[in-house]
């Protein structure tokens, strides 16, 4: 599985971290995490909230995840767990025309590449203020 995204730790446990209407919120998908303090979201199974404040969280981080391809390295733009392929981005011509890249856009190249012909790695990035440990 791919991470992607922000991370807060909070009871020594890693959950997801958003920001919405000027707050923080932890989201789980377990439902023994009630016990410390998540709320269950109307209408939706298995999803939990709980809002936060800087000073509750141990740690806080962004997952930036990169991947090499044939000896290149490649951003991540996305990824399907159904058809298990991620979908790789550069901006570098001479990769493109090496690779036989898609250009969607100005200055971007990207191709859909099956997981098992990737190595996958993880960039993780202190948010908040909290510092890399």
């Amino acid at each position: 599985m791919i991470r992607k995204g922000e991370y807060g730790v909070f009871s020594g446990k890693k959950f997801e971290l958003f920001y919405y209407n000027q707050s923080y919120y932890l989201r789980s998908r377990d439902q023994q995490d009630t016990e410390i303090g998540f709320s269950s979201v109307e209408g939706r199974d298995s999803l939990y909230i709980k809002k936060v404040d800087k000073s509750d969280l141990e740690d806080a981080y962004e997952i930036v995840p990169y991947a090499f391809y044939k000896g290149y390295k490649f951003g991540i733009a996305g990824f399907s767990n159904e058809r298990k392929t991620v979908s790789i981005v550069t901006n570098d011509p001479k990769v493109r025309d090496l690779l036989k890249l898609e250009a969607p856009g100005v200055a971007e190249f990207t191709k859909d590449v099956p997981i098992h012909e990737l190595d996958v790695k993880e960039e993780k990035r202190p948010i908040m203020g909290f510092s890399d440990k």
